[in-house]
């Protein structure tokens, strides 16, 4: 969300308003009540330079060749947020990894927005417009880019310097003991990008 789809844009074609202009219990409501909104939600504008960016990147061996879309779902309707989300990423995502490089694997997991820091670890990059969840990503182990108001460029130069400097970054440690966290067991795979594609709560859709 606000990274690849534009959720906003959708809650105020939806709704009639403005995220900030209505509760989040009233706008969750209307939008779940209508069938098909995460689906049917269209892209950032810059979503398609961020997804050639990162594809280009993977086949350069600066990034795994799996990207993973790490979305965020609400407390209730699950199974049709989940259903949807997953429709959004292979008509806008898949389709077009398809046609441009078939060594690309695209991964969706979708989970509450409270969750994503298990897929946390070394050398994993979450790209996410939501600070907490990129903070607490950091604390975990991995890297985290706070995606603010879509700013490709400083996302691109990020993403450069993290690369280069990738050596440093995977030795990085946790700032604190993950068992204070969880006791789901991390994958630490090198490289590992995910972006956020949940609605302000992993490259967030």
């Amino acid at each position: 969300d606000e990274v690849l789809a534009d959720f906003s844009a959708g809650v105020e074609k939806t709704t009639g308003r403005k995220i900030t202009d209505q509760t989040p219990d009233k706008m969750w409501q209307r939008i779940l009540s209508k069938a098909g909104f995460f689906q049917n939600l269209s892209e950032m504008e810059n979503a398609q330079t961020l997804w050639t960016y990162l594809c280009n990147g993977a086949k350069m061996n600066k990034f795994s060749k799996r990207i993973t879309i790490l979305t965020g779902t609400p407390m209730t309707c699950k199974k049709q947020v989940t259903r949807e989300k997953k429709k959004w990423v292979k008509n806008h995502i898949e389709s077009l990894t398809s046609t441009t490089d078939a060594e690309i694997i695209v991964d969706t997991i979708v989970t509450q927005s409270k969750d994503k820091y298990k897929w946390s670890g070394p050398n994993k990059i979450l790209i996410d417009d939501n600070y907490n969840n990129c903070s607490i990503w950091s604390k975990c182990g991995g890297i985290a880019i706070f995606y603010q108001n879509e700013n490709i460029e400083r996302a691109i130069y990020e993403l450069d310097r993290l690369t280069t400097m990738k050596k440093e970054f995977s030795v990085a440690l946790p700032k604190f003991d993950r068992s204070e966290i969880s006791e789901y067991e991390f994958d630490s795979s090198d490289n590992t990008v995910l972006i956020d594609s949940a609605e302000s709560v992993f490259p967030d859709t």
